[in-house]
């Protein structure tokens, strides 16, 4: 008989496969499903470089369009002392997220559902990650559903045809990147 320890990691071992499959196959199913972005991690060293930079106030509400893993929620909160909230539409990354959030003492606030039906007018920054085909369907309600003033901190691709009052750009794994910081202008 094998010792309880041995036993333990080899099931903890099959989860951890099994947890990876479902993953790839819900990335897989996900996209034709949906046409959204699958889950793209930003890098942690990248999100705290974006969060530092960023003129963030503490107290905020703050909005991940698409939360992943929850990184990004975490890192929000401690680093700026935001009230958080974040949008997950892809099962298998909502419980990856739900479980990250528990894990790190997270007060952030996990919806599952589709961000495109998001109020976003409640928030004081809103941050993404997205495809810019994702952007291009999403400037209309910043324009018409953003808070005035609110800061949009879009990692890699533009917002619709405004102009960024900050362009923080860095070497990324992949050559050059920029990070985008706009206001939500006044009605």
């Amino acid at each position: 008989m094998e010792p309880l320890v041995v036993v333990a990691i080899k099931w903890l071992f099959i989860l951890l496969i099994v947890g990876c499959a479902l993953y790839f196959l819900s990335v897989l199913a996900y996209i034709p499903l949906t046409g959204e972005s699958a889950f793209i991690p930003t890098y942690r060293w990248c999100v705290k470089h974006i969060l530092t930079e960023a003129p963030i106030e503490a107290g905020a509400r703050f909005m991940d369009l698409g939360a992943g893993d929850g990184r990004v929620l975490v890192a929000a909160e401690r680093l700026c002392g935001v009230e958080a909230v974040g949008y997950e539409f892809n099962p298998v990354a909502y419980v990856v997220c739900r479980i990250a959030l528990w894990l790190n003492g997270s007060r952030a606030r996990l919806v599952f559902g589709n961000f495109h039906h998001a109020d976003l007018s409640e928030y004081d920054v809103i941050y993404c990650y997205l495809t810019p085909f994702v952007q291009e369907k999403l400037f209309p309600k910043f324009q018409t559903n953003a808070k005035p003033g609110a800061l949009i901190i879009s990692r890699i691709y533009i917002v619709g045809d405004w102009e960024p009052f900050r362009t923080l750009q860095y070497i990324g794994p992949n050559g050059p990147e920029a990070t985008y910081f706009y206001r939500v202008p006044e009605a």
